[in-house]
């Protein structure tokens, strides 16, 4: 048993996953009326990663898509769905999703002005990780670092799905 915040926490195990989002505790042994402070750091690596994975996940899907509707550069031969538009649809609802203003009380609203961008030939993602690495900076600076994630956050329901690909 311990006290978070004040409030009574009891487990079966030592593990406790679900007190703050994304956080893992692993109580260890403390003697009986001992305060412990837990101070949690964003991981700016672990963030980069995640983004890339991401758009790596993305890529997939658009490399996959285009190859469906588009002409092979070496053969000329068609994809099996050219003449069906509803791919073509999806995708061009997939990328506007990705490229359209989200409203999460950061002043990056967009996956561009954090340094991802969309290459104009291909459709795929483009992780500048300079960009993307001074943004997070950035945002921490201002004390404001849970709404730059929530700009993430806002593709959650992409994000979610993409995780599914393998």
């Amino acid at each position: 048993d311990l006290l978070f915040e004040d409030v009574g926490v009891s487990r079966a195990g030592n593990q406790i996953n679900d007190l703050l989002e994304g956080v893992r505790i692993d109580a260890k042994r403390a003697e009986p009326g001992t305060r412990i402070t837990l101070t949690v750091k964003e991981d700016l690596d672990a963030t980069l990663t995640g983004i890339k994975d991401f758009t790596d996940k993305y890529n997939k899907i658009s490399e996959l898509s285009r190859s469906q509707y588009t002409a092979d550069p070496e053969t000329g031969k068609l994809g099996k769905l050219a003449s069906d538009g509803t791919l073509r649809n999806v995708m061009s609802r997939l990328q506007n999703a990705i490229g359209s203003p989200a409203s999460s009380g950061s002043k990056f609203n967009r996956l561009a002005e954090i340094g991802i961008t969309t290459d104009a030939k291909t459709g795929q993602l483009v992780v500048n990780e300079d960009r993307v690495k001074k943004a997070l900076i950035e945002q921490k600076k201002e004390e404001n670092f849970q709404a730059w994630i929530n700009t993430l956050k806002a593709r959650s329901k992409i994000a979610k799905d993409l995780t599914q690909i393998r």
